[in-house]
């Protein structure tokens, strides 16, 4: 499995830079005009469906703002060094005309359904390039690599951080989490934006201010922490080892966290009630600044200035990393916090994941809806119970594999639709 990752994610790390590097030219800087960021919000023509761009922002963001900004980026300093993060950012740069791309695709292409709206890859892969062989494989493959991959992982981290803390078996953190999840997605995706409404900005404003304290009161080791950084980025050492591992990890956790590139992020930004593609790309491109720019350069700080190199972990997921620094910066208080945030963003993950696959569902079975969703239900339940038991290496593994495969085929249909995007791009953002 570990070398077929190897060759995949080498081919697709080189497609996705290169098909980035074309659209950051070819849409003239687009994710750096700073001015349309806050214009994006203004103004916005809207229907009387849906829900609003706020919503969606914090809906793409429960599903960015998961495992991948905290144990991911834990994981990937811990196996590939303190570089990877530098690698992040650049990806995180890079890959924000995918995510713009994207956006405006999922918004040209998106169908009512009922007072929903509803979009995404596999139908601008069906409607745009006329490919419903294609669009059902990417739907099939969302719904696997929900149910046995971004769930897994999302419970698997869950369950690691409470069994640090409480008496409890990995069964019984999964029937807790089973209930939780059941309780929300038994609603319509106007309970779910609403969860991650009220989750989101509360986890995200506490998470911040508790590591701003962190990184102020260790401010001179900053300069050093960042020398550190950029040396190991660039450590040739030798080169397949060092340079070109730490690429790699970086680049994997990247995409993970922020899902640019991915296509997910464009199956919920489609519910929005927005008219204006340009304004709903821009909104995306913001969701994924604040991830991988923000929570995962934070995250980053927070383990970089703890003794995280001390730490010798079988089967190592991440969590437990990031709940050692937070232990050390906050002591036993500190393992606490981190649980909290970690249960709050992991959780909102699972909400947006289970929207995801209710959409393909949708898309590729197009009658006896209500069965759709029972039958997902049922499924995401045994899958959350025996993901909360499984190893956390195999999960990573799956998420990898899937991750790659789905975002292979994104990227062909982002470059094939790429005359699509330009004519959005080109227009004013009050269109």
């Amino acid at each position: 499995m570990e070398n077929i990752l190897k060759v995949l994610w080498a081919v697709i790390s080189v497609w996705m830079i290169a098909l980035s590097i074309y659209l950051t030219k070819y849409l003239k800087f687009a994710q750096f005009k700073l001015s349309s960021y806050k214009r994006s919000f203004k103004g916005n023509k809207k229907t009387e469906n849906g829900i609003s761009p706020l919503k969606t922002l914090l809906l793409t963001l429960a599903g960015r703002i998961g495992v991948g900004s905290i144990a991911g980026i834990a994981l990937a300093i811990y196996i590939g060094g303190a570089g990877t993060i530098f690698w992040v950012w650049v990806i995180s740069l890079l890959t924000l005309p995918l995510a713009y791309g994207e956006t405006i695709l999922g918004s040209l292409y998106k169908k009512k359904f009922g007072k929903e709206y509803i979009g995404g890859p596999s139908y601008y892969i069906r409607d745009g390039l006329k490919d419903k062989k294609l669009a059902s494989l990417y739907a099939i493959l969302i719904i696997l690599s929900f149910l046995f991959g971004f769930l897994g992982i999302q419970v698997n981290t869950i369950t690691k951080a409470t069994i640090i803390l409480f008496p409890l078996s990995k069964l019984e953190v999964g029937f807790l989490i089973a209930a939780l999840t059941f309780f929300i997605v038994i609603g319509d995706v106007f309970k779910i934006a609403n969860a991650t409404g009220k989750i989101v900005p509360f986890m995200l404003f506490f998470y911040l201010g508790l590591c701003t304290y962190v990184i102020g009161i260790h401010f001179d080791k900053v300069p050093e922490m960042l020398f550190q950084i950029i040396e190991s980025a660039f450590s040739l050492r030798p080169f397949f080892s060092g340079f070109l591992y730490t690429l790699i990890i970086g680049i994997q956790r990247g995409i993970f966290s922020s899902e640019a590139g991915l296509g997910t992020g464009s199956i919920t930004s489609a519910a929005s009630n927005s008219m204006s593609p340009k304004k709903d790309g821009y909104i995306q491109m913001l969701g994924v600044s604040v991830t991988t720019l923000l929570v995962c350069t934070i995250t980053a700080f927070i383990i970089l200035l703890s003794p995280y190199k001390d730490l010798q972990i079988f089967d190592v997921n991440g969590i437990e990393v990031a709940s050692h620094a937070f232990g050390y910066h906050f002591s036993n208080l500190g393992v606490f916090l981190m649980f909290v945030f970690i249960f709050l963003c992991s959780f909102s993950t699972i909400l947006t994941g289970y929207y995801d696959s209710l959409i393909s569902l949708r898309f590729l079975l197009r009658k006896h809806y209500r069965i759709q969703k029972f039958s997902l239900i049922l499924i995401t339940m045994l899958m959350i119970l025996f993901s909360s038991l499984i190893s956390s290496k195999f999960m990573w593994n799956m998420v990898d594999l899937f991750v790659g495969i789905l975002m292979a085929i994104n990227l062909h249909a982002l470059f094939a639709l790429k005359e699509k995007i330009l004519k959005i791009n080109n227009s004013t953002l009050e269109e």
